[in-house]
């Protein structure tokens, strides 16, 4: 049988048209290939299992990252921060202590934090801060120290001075409670009461009533009883970061009893002035008010 030639019919020997390659050629390499060692595979390796591990080590990098920051957090912080201090020129100024005790710092006046190793800090006052604290959550008291004084604040308003040159510590509670440790004494004062310690003298007295002028500055309630108008002009001057001069020489003759809670200095400068006779000016851009006119004759 002739190979070569099973493609053809013998019915119809064009049936089937002859290939592009001559039969003899083609035959010949087909046995080629047949008889032809069968030629090596090459085994290529899968991707997956390289990305398996990749994700794999990755995630557990991530889980150490989380459970190291964890720990880190859940551990008190053993960082101190920088010990704060606040100071005023001639404004008093309004601040806010790192225990949470807002302190409404008087003229010429500063605070400084003191912070001590596993200890609560303390704040050393140089002039006079009106301090208001709120511990009714239980927090530790707020300490501040005014020379011989270590002030114990947690649920009350206080006026608090310490005159270096002077040497003169006092305190004044506006609401609350206050503890007044000095020389290993402990004094307890409720709220109107006040304190004064002359340590040059190492003389101790007290005051059933407090003067709440001396902090109109950070309540904006002013009280005067047949004061005179120089001394009333000073305590709003204060207040309003103002220089109330007084022009006339009868308005020093002027006395007022009056009290006045949250007005305006406008609202305070209309009131007086219907009261005693003379007119005002408000100078903003040098911060003065200047009273003329005939005044208290």
């Amino acid at each position: 049988m002739d190979e070569k030639n099973l493609h053809n019919s013998k019915i119809n020997p064009k049936a089937f048209p002859e290939p592009d390659i001559p039969a003899d050629e083609a035959w010949a390499e087909m046995k080629n290939l047949l008889t032809s060692e069968p030629g090596k595979l090459r085994h290529i390796k899968s991707a997956r299992p390289a990305l398996i591990r990749a994700f794999f080590y990755t995630g557990v990098a991530i889980a150490a990252v989380a459970l190291t920051t964890y720990f880190l957090s859940s551990r008190p912080s053993q960082i101190k921060t920088q010990p704060v201090t606040y100071h005023t020129e001639d404004t008093p100024r309004k601040n806010i202590l790192p225990d949470g005790t807002i302190a409404f710092l008087d003229r010429h006046s500063s605070i400084k934090e003191i912070v001590k190793e596993n200890e609560e800090p303390v704040f050393s006052i140089q002039g006079a801060a009106y301090f208001e604290c709120d511990r009714r959550d239980n927090r530790q008291a707020s300490h501040i120290q005014a020379g011989s004084f270590d002030v114990s604040l947690s649920n009350g308003k206080a006026y608090i001075l310490f005159d270096a040159a002077s040497g003169i510590s006092s305190v004044h509670v506006d609401s609350g409670t206050v503890i007044i440790e000095t020389n290993g004494q402990k004094t307890t004062l409720e709220s109107g009461q006040s304190i004064w310690f002359d340590e040059n003298a190492k003389r101790l007295g007290s005051k059933e009533r407090t003067d709440i002028n001396l902090f109109s500055y950070a309540t904006g309630i002013f009280q005067f009883s047949d004061a005179p108008l120089q001394e009333v002009a000073a305590s709003i001057g204060k207040a309003y970061g103002v220089q109330i001069i007084l022009k006339s020489k009868n308005l020093y003759n002027c006395r007022i009893t009056t009290r006045f809670d949250n007005k305006s200095l406008k609202e305070i400068l209309d009131v007086m002035s219907y009261t005693l006779n003379f007119e005002y000016s408000i100078d903003e851009t040098n911060k003065r008010v200047l009273l003329t006119g005939n005044g208290c004759e």
